[in-house]
């Protein structure tokens, strides 16, 4: 699930993920293609629950 916040006069759109399962891989890698902190690691990160740690992931995007 993710939150959406819209600034319609802008074009631009926010939305905030819980996971980062919930982001195609391909937006990802699009962004950060050859990055040590990669999807698969975010990923590896989310499934492993660990209690200390919550990560969000924030896209912004003009347009659709």
């Amino acid at each position: 699930m993710s939150l959406v916040l819209e600034r319609p006069k802008t074009g631009i759109t926010s939305r905030i993920f819980n996971r980062i399962e919930e982001i195609p891989r391909e937006i990802w890698e699009s962004v950060y293609p050859d990055v040590l902190e990669s999807y698969g690691f975010f990923k590896s990160l989310d499934e492993s629950a660990f209690e200390q740690f919550a990560f969000h992931y924030l896209l912004v995007y003009e347009g659709d």
